[in-house]
């Protein structure tokens, strides 16, 4: 009679809260079937820290998560993506486990650790009830750059560069069309291409929650090996999941794309999928094999049979020339097409036909021009080319140098170092004499960015206005101050010349007082500068107008 009474006290307590607008939060549930013998997942090494510089340069273990045993493989993946859900809520949540097996008790602590790279405080505990993980969420960080295109205008992008890249210029021998692919693989039928687009606000949780969805959706489906119809094609072949949101941030998205084959392995699909990388600033790694399915500098140098010799610039440009789609995009494959492709073509003849593809195109850029443009670490001139289009309707001709070192650096740091505190810049002066070679073209206007920018500071501090006869105006952005190569006061001031500085006041990479610092050195060594501030952050401001605005007049 008690329990009876307290449960209906329980009932009218509930109705008045929820009358008086009191909403507790609803515990999720989860389920899934697991073995019933698990091995305890061993961590190879460090997880994935937030900040690492250089991008890539790390051993292939620290790039991974590895764990050993197995978990089922498409619930498992499943239970992943409701926990994504569960933890990119704004308000703390609390998953309740259906059983305490020990079992289920290390798969959800996997969940656990996995989950803290994504900025959530986790924590594992028992509770009354049971075994649970309880969720303290932290408010989803804002994405890494302002939304560019909406979902369709994302799509449309990402098909006509597979149609003119990979179909027309046969940079994959294996897509018919943006539609369709898997083709000419003599053991399995060729297969839809389905697309995705995280919303350009989505936070890293969401984005890697909606790149899983598309693989669960995939393996649910299947490849259709027993389709032999392509007008009835059931089957699906692969993937292309774009986000947006990463297209300014190459370091980030290759944060989030390393962690996709632990949690691959993690639901023991690794044998199933596979995952590409393509970014517009994809940069070729120098000291890992297979980093998205890219092969190395020294491998494409084997493999690429071309006259005159191909120099180390062009082969690793040719190999990020078939990786930059125009919006950052996860590649999925299944594993046994890319065995069996991998198996059956000729590599010399692939990657000598994308290294002549690219050497075409860029033959075709001009010889003359008006702007020379040095892009920043990690990137390329294609990709700076690509951030600077509302610049280049000013009717001017650009040059777009490319860094002389692998990674896209104009100076080799140590691990973890940056070039604001650097006492040294290792390959400096083969750099300053690639840019004084194009100097000799007489540009009017130079623009550089970060790495790029800080390597003109350093020639404007050692070698003052007289490196840049001609030049009438120098832009930079995303800037830190060149401390090997600190500015000298001078009494006399700079005549002719103009330096302009735009200073993102969240910039993460290069803090804004390094700007300021910059700032302050040349104009006490007699440079004439004009500042533009604006809030954004690191990358060029392409998608604040003002700014960009403001910016044309220098180009007049």
């Amino acid at each position: 009679m008690a329990r009876v009474a307290f449960r209906v006290l329980c009932v009218i307590l509930l109705w008045i809260c929820k009358a008086c607008g009191i909403v507790f939060p609803t515990p999720i549930r989860l389920t899934s079937k697991l073995p019933t013998t698990f091995p305890k997942p061993s961590i190879v090494s460090a997880l994935l820290p937030a900040e690492y510089d250089p991008p890539l340069q790390r051993s292939s273990q620290q790039q991974r998560i590895a764990y050993r045993g197995g978990l089922p493989g498409t619930d498992a993946l499943k239970q992943f993506t409701n926990l994504l859900s569960a933890i990119s809520s704004s308000s703390p949540r609390e998953i309740l486990l259906e059983d305490k097996s020990e079992d289920r008790l290390l798969f959800l602590h996997t969940y656990e650790v996995l989950s803290q790279l994504y900025c959530c405080e986790c924590s594992f505990h028992t509770s009354a009830k049971g075994d649970a993980i309880s969720l303290n969420v932290a408010p989803p960080p804002p994405p890494p750059s302002p939304p560019s295109s909406a979902p369709d205008d994302v799509t449309t992008k990402i098909k006509e560069w597979i149609s003119v890249n990979l179909v027309e210029r046969n940079l994959c021998p294996y897509t018919a069309s943006p539609t369709i692919s898997s083709t000419k693989l003599a053991k399995y039928p060729p297969g839809r291409i389905i697309y995705g687009v995280s919303p350009p606000s989505s936070s890293s949780i969401l984005v890697l929650r909606d790149q899983l969805s598309m693989i669960v959706e995939m393996l649910e489906t299947g490849d259709g090996k027993n389709n032999a119809d392509l007008k009835k094609m059931s089957g699906v072949s692969s993937i292309l999941h774009s986000s947006p949101c990463y297209d300014d941030d190459f370091q980030g998205w290759c944060e989030l794309f390393n962690l996709l084959p632990a949690v691959l392995e993690l639901c023991s699909l690794e044998k199933d999928v596979c995952v590409v990388n393509f970014h517009p600033l994809y940069t070729l790694p120098p000291r890992f094999v297979g980093f998205g399915h890219m092969h190395t500098l020294s491998k494409l140098k084997r493999w690429i049979s071309a006259t005159p010799e191909p120099t180390d610039e062009d082969v690793r440009a040719s190999g990020e020339f078939q990786r930059r789609m125009p919006h950052a995009t996860l590649n999925v494959l299944w594993a046994k097409h890319m065995e069996e492709g991998e198996s059956e073509r000729d590599s010399s003849e692939l990657y000598t036909n994308n290294y002549l593809r690219y050497m075409e195109q860029k033959e075709r850029q001009p010889q003359s021009f008006d702007v020379l443009a040095l892009h920043g670490k990690g990137g390329s001139g294609a990709v700076f080319k690509s951030k600077l289009t509302d610049l280049e309707a000013s009717g001017l001709t650009f040059k777009y140098l490319d860094a002389p070192f692998e990674g896209g650096q104009w100076w080799k740091l140590k691990p973890g170092e940056r070039s604001f505190e650097a006492s040294s810049y290792d390959g400096f002066e083969e750099s300053v004499e690639q840019l004084k070679s194009h100097l000799q073209s007489s540009p009017r206007i130079i623009i550089g960015h970060s790495q790029g920018g800080i390597l003109i500071a350093a020639v404007l501090s050692l070698c003052g206005a007289s490196a840049f006869k001609g030049v009438d105006t120098i832009i930079l952005n995303g800037l830190a101050y060149p401390k090997p190569y600190p500015f000298k006061v001078s009494n006399e001031k700079v005549e002719g010349l103009k330096v302009v500085v735009i200073r993102g006041g969240s910039d993460k990479m290069n803090p804004p007082e390094q700007a300021d610092l910059t700032i302050e050195g040349m104009r006490n060594a007699g440079f004439t500068v004009d500042v533009i501030k604006h809030d954004g952050g690191h990358a060029f401001p392409r998608h604040a107008p003002v700014v960009m605005d403001e910016l044309k007049t220098y180009l007049i």
